[in-house]
């Protein structure tokens, strides 16, 4: 039996220094490539493989990693561990896309079961490819899908070698469902920072690398009660800002889309991990981090580029987008 503190809010994010998030090359222990944005210190996030390799061998304790460096859609085919349908803690969630051992069409999700609420209802800690670094989800098992986008397939949950179980096992709000701010701000948000100090954790009572200049960031994580509540990363040509800052160093740019007519020439932002509907894989890591032209609507299909003119970008969902 293995005890273990769980990862439920933002808050827990791994501290800078852990091995387990830390690539080999890097002097770590993980196995896994460099994420993408690269964490400054956490060196294979952002990336959900690289995050459960490290996460799954921190529970156990271990240097040895209890999964290779696969696609995330290949490790419930690939692992010899015992897997099922019910969730445990600490029992590794899988999602595929399209056809598993091939990447082109997706390359699926994996997630670490942190918290089992019910049989239909998890908190799970993970990170994404070209998105945060580190995030926490409450996940509902509805149709079968846990959660997850239509573009996703939810193959099942691989059980670790070992029963894990967590300790101060108290319910908690996980980080996509709470704010210090009135509703409207939220994940994946466009914000204006004032500039001033970030913050390696939201509970950092000093903070790092100077004055941080003023501009557009993003959201990335929001932690309720802290002293730093909310993670921002600067976008290209905005903010230097990339850390926990205080509430109320900026003002909130977007508001609810769907309360906001949305109109060809629009400038918007595609929100972090979003899909390219058209190859139905996410867009470039430079993507998330420009403002693009609303070119055509056609319902919730939107088509996007970098000009009103010339080659689009891609074609994303309504809700995937905000209004710069």
């Amino acid at each position: 039996m293995i005890k273990y503190k769980p990862r439920l809010t933002a808050a827990d994010m791994p501290e800078n220094g852990n091995k387990y998030y830390i690539r080999k090359a890097d002097g770590g222990v993980n196995p896994s490539i460099k994420g993408s944005p690269t964490h400054s210190h956490l060196t294979v996030l952002s990336n959900c493989v690289g995050y459960v390799v490290g996460r799954t061998m921190e529970i156990l304790q271990t240097d040895t990693p209890v999964f290779a460096q696969y696609n995330a859609e290949d490790f419930y085919s690939a692992s010899k561990l015992e897997k099922g349908q019910v969730p445990k803690p600490g029992s590794v969630a899988c999602w595929k896309q399209g056809k598993t051992w091939n990447g082109n069409d997706g390359a699926g999700h994996v997630a670490v079961v942190e918290k089992v609420i019910s049989d239909t209802e998890i908190i799970t800690s993970e990170s994404a490819y070209g998105g945060m670094c580190f995030y926490t989800k409450t996940r509902k098992k509805g149709s079968g899908n846990w959660g997850a986008g239509g573009n996703f397939e939810f193959l099942g949950f691989i059980y670790l070698p070992e029963e894990c179980i967590p300790i101060d096992d108290t319910t908690a709000t996980p980080d996509d469902n709470v704010s210090n701010k009135p509703a409207e701000l939220k994940i994946g948000d466009i914000v204006d920072f004032k500039g001033g100090l970030h913050y390696v954790a939201s509970s950092s009572t000093t903070a790092v690398g100077g004055q941080r200049t003023a501009g557009k960031a993003t959201i990335t994580a929001i932690a309720k009660g802290t002293k730093h509540p909310y993670h921002l990363i600067g976008i290209k040509g905005g903010s230097n800002v990339y850390g926990w800052v205080d509430a109320g160093t900026f003002k909130a740019l977007t508001s609810d889309i769907a309360n906001k007519e949305l109109s060809i020439g629009n400038k918007v932002m595609i929100k972090l991990g979003a899909f390219d509907l058209n190859t139905k894989q996410k867009f470039a890591d430079w993507v998330y981090s420009r403002e693009l032209y609303v070119r055509e609507i056609n319902g919730d299909r939107v088509v996007v580029s970098t000009q009103m003119s010339g080659a689009v970008t891609g074609a994303v969902n309504k809700d995937d987008l905000t209004i710069i």
